[in-house]
């Protein structure tokens, strides 16, 4: 939903000579992204189908497996081992693609402090070597600052949790700020800077309560009783089987007590962009209807509109024109 908006694709977006590379770059972008999430989401249901029996966290003191984030790798190993080299190349994608990301992100980062807090400050006072300079020691100290990270959620139940929520503080409220301002003319930047904030704040006390309330929405159901069947084959022992989510057979394990979690620390953490770009409009809007109501902020024919919304102000405006064009005539007519 937010795609496009973002720091490091608006920053690879504007590295383009022509408006149409541009478009055509996030064009084939989104469908790569969409491809990926694709991919991803038949991994999931490929990991599911051949762990459901036999769940390595379940199992965690026969295979060290002790959170969810270390299936994929488990999977490598314990099932691509046998093809020789494609376990060396999983592993290889993995850090490309990683390294890649991260790249991404220092680079964005270290270009929004150079741009819109260092050259603001300092006016003229820093040359382009020094900030080169600068950006060199901000990436080395931002990216010091990401490896202590790495040490830190090393010890969180779940990477993906942590990642989207952090995310969902800017993704959300900067796609919201986009948007309201390709729709309307009345946003200035005292209005969305509110907005912005605001929007922040509610998805920053919905993530970190949602992190910090520990509520487990029910999952599907993950046995261990098939284990037995991996480890021989010969064997047809279900004696001793462990389902979660209390669903089958078994014992049920890891049901959360959510009697008293606030209703809003119950939302699925994919959720919290939507619900961030959702609350930041409406935040947005208020904002603009206090402070910018009676003035118009962005140029009728700015570029920056969606062709909806200048499709929509030229008409209003040409309605305008003609009613006010009518009452000039009017008025001349009643002076003669």
């Amino acid at each position: 939903m937010q795609f496009g908006t973002n720091q490091v694709q608006v920053q690879r977006t504007l590295s383009m000579k022509e408006c149409r590379k541009a478009q055509l770059s996030l064009m084939w972008s989104a469908l790569s992204t969409a491809c990926i999430i694709f991919m991803c989401t038949i991994i999931g249901i490929v990991f599911y189908a051949v762990f459901y029996l036999c769940d390595p966290v379940l199992m965690k003191e026969e295979t060290g497996i002790t959170k969810y984030d270390q299936m994929f790798p488990y999977f490598i190993v314990t099932r691509l081992n046998s093809y020789p080299g494609l376990t060396g190349l999983c592993v290889a994608g993995l850090f490309s693609g990683s390294l890649s990301s991260i790249s991404s992100a220092l680079n964005s980062v270290v270009t929004v402090i150079i741009v819109d807090f260092i050259q603001p400050l300092f006016p003229g006072k820093l040359s382009e070597t020094k900030l080169v300079r600068t950006a060199k020691l901000l990436s080395l100290v931002f990216g010091a600052i990401f490896i202590g990270i790495t040490f830190a959620v090393s010890n969180v139940d779940s990477i993906i949790k942590i990642n989207l929520v952090f995310l969902s503080l800017g993704e959300g409220p900067v796609y919201a700020v986009f948007l309201f301002a390709a729709l309307t003319r009345k946003v200035s930047d005292k209005s969305a800077m509110i907005g912005f904030i605001l929007g922040t704040l509610f998805i920053g006390f919905i993530g970190f309560g949602i992190i910090a309330g520990g509520y487990k929405s029910p999952s599907l159901p993950l046995e261990t009783r098939g284990c037995e069947i991996y480890a021989n084959a010969t064997t047809t022992s279900f004696m001793n089987s462990t389902v979660r989510s209390g669903w089958g057979n078994g014992t049920s394990s890891d049901i959360s007590n959510d009697s008293d979690v606030f209703v809003l620390f119950k939302m699925p953490f994919i959720w919290l962009s939507t619900v961030g770009t959702v609350f930041t409009v409406f935040a947005l809007l208020i904002t603009s209807l206090l402070i910018d109501r009676n003035r118009d902020v962005i140029p009728a024919d700015s570029k920056c509109l969606s062709p909806l919304a200048s499709y929509w102000i030229k008409n209003t405006l040409y309605e305008k024109n003609e009613q006010q064009n009518e009452r000039n005539k009017k008025s001349e007519e009643n002076e003669l």
